[in-house]
């Protein structure tokens, strides 16, 4: 019984009759030009891919050296000279620089009169537009107090508002009595905006009723990353590491 496997797959030369002398019969055709060009192309990506998984040293110097000799090929079929590479790489090392300093970037964010935004447009495969889910967060009464999160992340102490982001279908007063609900067990009324950002809506609010929370955060805490609820009188808010300071500000001018 014999197998068949699709390999679609450009090979040195020695290897044809490497495969032949092991009984491997191998379906093959001599590449035209433009074919070859095409093909030498595509065994660059997956040189280069064999490159990024290889952790061996030995290994990566045979990868690499793979990688330079697909590229030579192409060169020649381009008729590019070494001179031509040099040429060019020093141009934009010029430019740009080089990777010395080993800047990685995470995200850009970029004004939409910004004429850069174009190419981020263009190139949205390679650069997906991360699309921001605005959280709403309540300024919450509980008699004469205001009541918090008291995170502590990595050794940071902090605190918050409670709140979250909004879930497809959901209005914002829906999610905040979801998020608020979950996050700290409480029942909500006399819901009123403060401040609708771009990306965080702000409302105060009063306590109905408290009861334990039942988030999943609050129920699966990393020892790195926890909180507590807290109550603290208005007057001590500015007193606290307390985010964002801006909404403390708006919150008090109006109290």
């Amino acid at each position: 019984m014999k197998h068949k496997f699709k390999t679609n797959l450009l090979i040195r030369d020695k290897r044809l009759d490497w495969m032949q002398k092991r009984g491997i019969k191998v379906d093959w055709k001599k590449l035209s030009d433009s074919d070859f060009e095409e093909h030498l192309r595509d065994k660059i990506v997956e040189e280069a891919t064999e490159v990024s998984l290889e952790r061996k040293q030995d290994g990566l110097v045979e990868e690499i050296g793979d990688v330079f000799e697909v590229i030579e090929y192409l060169m020649k079929m381009k008729d590019i000279s070494h001179e031509e590479v040099k040429k060019a790489q020093d141009k934009k090392r010029n430019e740009l620089g080089n990777f010395d300093d080993r800047v990685y970037t995470m995200n850009v964010e970029i004004d939409s009169n910004n004429e850069e935004i174009e190419y981020y447009f263009k190139n949205s495969h390679k650069y997906p537009e991360i699309k921001k889910r605005q959280c709403v967060r309540g300024i919450i009464r509980n008699g004469d107090k205001i009541m918090l999160l008291k995170r502590n992340k990595n050794g940071e102490e902090y605190y918050v508002f409670p709140g979250g982001g909004i879930e497809k279908g959901e209005t914002k007063e829906q999610t905040l009595r979801r998020e608020i609900f979950e996050e700290i067990g409480a029942e909500i009324t006399n819901i009123k905006l403060l401040a609708d950002k771009q990306s965080e809506a702000y409302y105060t609010c009063d306590v109905i009723s408290i009861r334990k929370p039942t988030g999943d955060e609050y129920k699966n805490m990393k020892p790195n990353n926890t909180y507590e609820i807290v109550e603290k009188k208005i007057s001590e808010l500015v007193d606290l590491k307390l985010y964002p300071e801006g909404i403390v500000k708006t919150f008090l001018d109006i109290k």
